[in-house]
């Protein structure tokens, strides 16, 4: 199971994260300029310097940098972000936002900006899609064949957890085919798991959370620190719009992550 913990904003907490085994770091570069509104503000975006000491610091754990939706990037993946970034601070990974569902809605935009991701050939983890217990999937497992170098989807999750009311049932306990209910059932969250190389997030329950990612065929779990000040992920009326520029909506501190990273590391040794 792979274990990613985004909005890490130090060294010492890298070097904590990839002690008890978390697979892949995940950091927000900080490109704000001084005139930006203050509910662009992110309280774990760090500096370009301090990307560069987390990069050197790690050994096992891979490094995902955000390219966060505001501003960070001016212009996403220009040649000269390509060059400061990608080239100098060699990250493992991007994270990327993207809502597949709007290529059904005949939005352009959104494959002419794949393409342009593409031509860089980096390694992808692509967020922005979730899936609930009643909200249907609209878009296709085919569409994932966009991209050039997808490493991992990310996805809210509602719920893989089965002590929670509304958790993924299958065909056989209720009685009815997906054809026959707009519901997401189990099955159809294993077929799509399965085909595709998926990282959840959840409200996650530590007692059985093994046992809930093994049994919806996910690949482990993407979750992000939470705030360490006053910021756009913490304020109502900016939290609401979070979703576009971190990976999931929920948030947890650091003890809660580790203990969801022993717990799933510690028993699959068992």
């Amino acid at each position: 199971m792979i274990c990613k913990v985004n909005r890490v904003s130090s060294v010492a907490e890298a070097k904590y994260l990839e002690d008890v085994g978390v697979d892949i770091i995940g950091i927000t570069v900080n490109r704000l300029k001084t005139d930006d509104p203050v509910e662009k503000y992110d309280s774990r975006a760090i500096s370009y310097e301090e990307a560069i000491r987390i990069r050197k610091s790690l050994s096992t754990a891979k490094l995902c940098i955000h390219e966060h939706c505001y501003s960070y990037f001016d212009d996403s993946f220009d040649t000269n972000a390509f060059k400061k970034i990608w080239a100098e601070l060699r990250p493992d990974y991007v994270n990327v936002y993207v809502q597949l569902a709007n290529l059904h809605w005949k939005d352009s935009d959104i494959k002419s900006w794949i393409e342009s991701v593409n031509k860089y050939d980096l390694p992808l983890i692509v967020f922005g899609e979730g899936v609930g217990y009643d909200t249907p999937l609209y878009w296709d497992i085919d569409d994932l064949k966009l991209f050039n170098s997808l490493a991992y989807m990310e996805m809210w999750c509602q719920s893989i957890v089965q002590s929670a009311w509304c958790y993924f049932q299958s065909e056989e306990v209720l009685g009815i085919k997906q054809s026959e209910t707009s519901d997401v059932l189990l099955d159809t969250v294993i077929y799509y798991f399965e085909e595709m190389p998926v990282l959840v997030c959840d409200e996650f329950v530590i007692e059985s959370l093994l046992s809930d990612l093994q049994r919806v065929k996910a690949k482990g779990i993407s979750v992000s620190l939470e705030s360490t000040a006053p910021d756009m992920f913490t304020e109502k009326a900016e939290a609401e719009f979070a979703f576009l520029s971190e990976i999931t909506s929920q948030y947890y501190d650091l003890d809660s992550v580790v203990a969801m990273v022993r717990a799933i590391k510690e028993g699959a040794e068992s």
